[in-house]
């Protein structure tokens, strides 16, 4: 049985990879995890770390108090972003099922993607990968699935409307967003900061460290009613990107592959169908 190795991304400091060198396991939650989730959304998560800091004679007592607490999230309306999952890989996954495939799902740090792709740790990167001329000549890629907006997020009493109120106020970017690379911006505020994970800019926005934040409306999208009612977005958009599945340049029969695959998912529906329950509205544009 052929396997599918994709990449799902993951930071370095944020929640749904590792921090330092500890790995999410079975949904282990890091001190530093604890801590951006208590200050978005106000859940002490005292007791859920399971190995990461309690002695070994607490374990008993961690394993009830983490099925609880997952439990108590799950009620509250709160993902729990230690599950290797989104649009991008279940879409994924879908195509894989009818190619009979298997899928095995490698969380890579974002700058590293590229090395792991070519070096064969993985065969596709399936989160978040836009579709640009430079990506079109060094990978095989496959049609868009999903069209994204950048976008500016404040708090919700901030005072400003337009991007031009955000003249000289200190901007936090979602290191994916690659607005950082805009010269543009870096004349219009006067400091530009870069966050790992989307969490961690939404973070520092709730704590005022940063005035406005910069990220994509898929991103948004994935952040919980609870923590969306704090922001709101501003009706200037940055511009638009398309996000694609991306394949080593020799892979073109694999890629192929996905491509029938996915205009077969979208003529029966199942794409539409997948995009409304996790974006609430029909995002998909392949072949379209």
């Amino acid at each position: 049985m052929r396997f599918l190795h994709c990449a799902f991304f993951a930071c370095v400091q944020g929640w749904g990879g590792c921090s330092g060198r500890v790995l999410l396991v079975q949904g282990c939650f890091t001190r530093r995890m604890r801590r951006s989730m208590r200050r978005a959304c106000g859940v002490h998560l005292w007791w859920a770390s399971v190995g990461a800091w309690h002695p070994w004679w607490m374990l008993p007592l961690s394993l009830p108090s983490l099925f609880l607490l997952r439990l108590f999230l799950l009620l509250r309306g709160v993902r729990c972003f230690c599950r290797r999952r989104g649009y991008d890989v279940e879409l994924l996954a879908q195509v894989a099922r009818r190619l009979h495939m298997d899928v095995q799902v490698k969380v890579v740090h974002w700058d590293e993607k590229e090395r792991a792709l070519h070096a064969g740790v993985i065969d596709c990167i399936a989160d978040g990968f836009t579709h640009t001329a430079d990506h079109a000549r060094r990978f095989a890629l496959t049609q868009p699935y999903v069209r994204d907006v950048r976008v500016f997020a404040v708090l919700r009493q901030a005072p400003y409307a337009t991007v031009a109120d955000l003249h000289g106020k200190r901007l936090g970017v979602h290191a994916v967003t690659d607005v950082e690379e805009n010269d543009a911006y870096h004349a219009l505020f006067g400091q530009v900061k870069t966050y790992a994970h989307y969490v961690q800019a939404l973070t520092a926005l709730s704590r005022a460290e940063v005035d406005v934040v910069a990220l994509n409306l898929v991103t948004l999208c994935a952040v919980t009613p609870h923590l969306r009612r704090l922001y709101r977005i501003l009706d200037e958009p940055i511009d638009t990107c398309e996000y694609v599945f991306a394949f080593r340049a020799d892979a073109r029969a694999l890629r192929d592959m996905v491509v029938r695959t996915l205009s077969q998912l979208q003529r029966e529906g199942f794409v539409s169908a997948l995009s409304k329950r996790w974006f609430g509205s029909d995002m998909s544009i392949i072949d379209r």
